[in-house]
């Protein structure tokens, strides 16, 4: 049910389908933390509920209030805005404490929290998966393209997101393999810069002869850009 819900929202989200987009809101009300350490048993699960609420309730709470998205400049990310599960959530718990395992956000994904909380500890997935860091999306002109999930797309998704995000945003040019600063946001995430260069020749955007070059990262467009939803 929790799966269906948050992609019926998404969807609905999408669509700018408000009525049905308030009908599902409520019914996540009735939903308790129980519900959810029953229901996501598995990171796949996991991953497809807490991506679709992330990118459906920032659709939302963007629009609703008109959000200044420079991320610099905002608490937006660390505001307790989200209430879900009888909890209080962030999109920060969502992202740094659920989807990343409880790492610290200014770690570049090297660090992990010091102590957790109880429902950290059971909402959270087992192990993170780098590809959420393409699917994602907090609103600024830099961030992927939002793909509502299932449980029964989510690997092909998570593939077309991270091929397509790549695809996008990486380029070799000048002997300097070139990017966006998300990628040294989350260095440790993708493995260091030698993780990093695997993964792109996993995706065939780089070759064997340039797996040494020196990487050269841009500034991450932090302009708004609400609605960027996959198209099919």
């Amino acid at each position: 049910m929790l799966l269906d819900c948050s992609n019926a929202l998404l969807q609905a989200v999408k669509k700018r389908q408000s009525s049905e987009t308030v009908r599902i809101l409520n019914l996540f009300k009735t939903f308790s933390l129980q519900d959810a350490i029953t229901e996501l048993e598995s990171d796949a699960d996991k991953t497809v509920f807490w991506v679709n609420v992330y990118n459906s309730y920032f659709q939302i709470i963007a629009a609703e209030n008109k959000t200044d998205l420079r991320m610099s400049n905002s608490n937006f990310f660390k505001r307790k805005q989200i209430d879900l599960l009888g909890l209080k959530l962030s999109f920060d718990d969502i992202e740094h404490t659920i989807l990343r395992r409880s790492k610290w956000k200014l770690s570049f994904g090297y660090l992990n929290k010091p102590f957790s909380k109880n429902w950290e500890k059971e909402l959270r997935v087992k192990q993170l998966d780098f590809r959420i860091h393409f699917v994602l999306n907090c609103g600024a002109i830099s961030c992927p393209i939002i793909y509502p999930l299932t449980s029964k797309n989510v690997e092909a998704e998570l593939e077309d997101a991270t091929l397509g995000y790549l695809s996008q945003e990486v380029s070799v040019e000048n002997d300097k393999i070139v990017l966006n600063k998300l990628f040294l946001f989350y260095l440790g995430d993708f493995g260091g810069r030698k993780g990093l260069k695997t993964i792109l020749k996993q995706y065939n955007i780089i070759n064997d002869n340039e797996f040494n070059l020196k990487f050269k990262f841009t500034e991450f467009d932090k302009g708004a850009k609400l609605n960027n939803f996959v198209q099919k």
